[in-house]
């Protein structure tokens, strides 16, 4: 891993009070800085950074200036997980958010609604770029939405697609993203196979690509409960990057299915800013101990909660319905949120959440709306046995 030197980004924001008979606290002057958030930048992207803004200040309405930035912050915004900077591409390219023809803006733009959980709104913006021009990385994109809307049969399409703009590895892993989940048990072993030895013979294949493939493959291979090899994958993707919340994730159910909740607390301990991460670990800490011994780690959790809701924020529905049926066991909630959430993402994970609380609850109204999408998309995933039981 590459030496980082540290620096602090400041940025100027608005803090609301939850207590709604409280004032809220209004700066006086614009220029006073009300916290320091501090943010790990490598050499490479800081000097960039730093040139960027220097010529954005000086030329403010140079749209090809404003695209490297705001593509800047989208890159440190995923490799440092850190989603502020989608705020500050937001910002930057906002003069030209509403255009038609600029199709790199609008692949900027499509970035920031897909993590806003805008799904619907992001490929639309995709499907204005490939009607101007056939694009790779729309294409793949375009895939990946359809695959978290859990609409396989267009994921299928647009990988097949790829395969005369994209590398074999790309084309390859955007059709095991379908076939992974949807063939039977041997056939998915074999693809994993080989998938890796393709990944393997591949040549300068980018820490991205590398942990997509290996991320797939994994939740693959756990799925077909294949833990020893999913396991052995995870830590060949953490090799990689150390901090990396999909593959942590991934690594965390892991550990929850087997009952390693000490282990799963000793991985996640270090990482439980994340939202995706916290909640796995109270699930853990909630099973090894009988109780949460962090309680102001679960005040902190609660507070987000109430923020979300407060903002009408639903990108964690899915942590938060993890939460309420694994920790705080307040069944009903959990399926009111996972229900939510899953009719605006289906992941598997989604599925399994929201089928383990219609379960506890008798609800076979929704199991059945499962076993529909399910056969619809020939999924081949047994979610009674894959649901997380604790």
């Amino acid at each position: 891993m590459k030496h980082t030197l540290y620096s602090s980004l400041k940025l100027l924001i608005i803090c609301f009070a939850i207590n709604v008979a409280a004032d809220p606290f209004v700066p006086n002057n614009d220029s006073m800085i009300l916290t320091i958030l501090d943010s790990n930048i490598s050499d490479q992207h800081s000097s960039k950074l730093n040139q960027l803004k220097t010529l954005q200040r000086k030329y403010p309405l140079d749209h090809n200036i404003a695209i490297d930035l705001a593509r800047l912050y989208i890159t440190m915004a995923k490799t440092q997980t850190d989603p502020r900077y989608y705020g500050l591409a937001h910002s930057i390219i906002k003069p030209w958010w509403n255009t038609k023809d600029n199709t790199d803006v609008m692949l900027i733009k499509a970035n920031i609604l897909e993590f806003d959980h805008k799904f619907s709104d992001a490929l639309v913006e995709l499907n204005k770029i490939l009607s101007i021009k056939p694009h790779t990385q729309s294409l793949l994109m375009r895939a990946n939405i359809y695959q978290v809307t859990g609409d396989y049969q267009k994921v299928t399409q647009d990988c097949t697609r790829l395969l005369y703009r994209a590398s074999p590895l790309v084309s390859s892993t955007c059709q095991f993203s379908v076939s992974g989940f949807t063939s039977n048990s041997i056939k998915t072993n074999e693809q994993i196979a080989d998938l890796l030895l393709l990944l393997q013979n591949t040549m300068n294949a980018s820490n991205d690509i590398q942990l997509w493939v290996l991320g797939l493959a994994a939740e693959s291979a756990s799925l077909n409960n294949e833990w020893i090899d999913a396991e052995k994958i995870i830590k060949q993707s953490l090799a990689i990057k150390d901090n990396d919340v999909y593959i942590l994730s991934l690594y965390a159910d892991l550990l929850l299915k087997q009952q390693r909740f000490q282990e799963c607390i000793q991985l996640l301990k270090p990482h439980i800013n994340q939202t995706t991460l916290l909640v796995r670990y109270l699930v853990a800490e909630k099973q090894l101990y009988g109780k949460l011994k962090a309680t102001h780690v679960q005040n902190d959790f609660d507070l987000r909660i109430r923020e979300d809701d407060i903002k009408g924020d639903q990108r964690h529905l899915r942590e938060y319905s993890f939460y309420q049926l694994y920790v705080q066991q307040n069944i009903n909630l959990a399926l009111k949120n996972a229900l939510t959430n899953w009719h605006n993402q289906k992941e598997l994970i989604d599925s399994l959440i929201l089928y383990r609380a219609a379960s506890v609850l008798g609800r076979q109204d929704i199991i059945n709306k499962l076993s529909s999408w399910k056969l619809e998309n020939n999924v081949n995933i047994d979610f009674n046995k894959q649901a997380l039981r604790i």
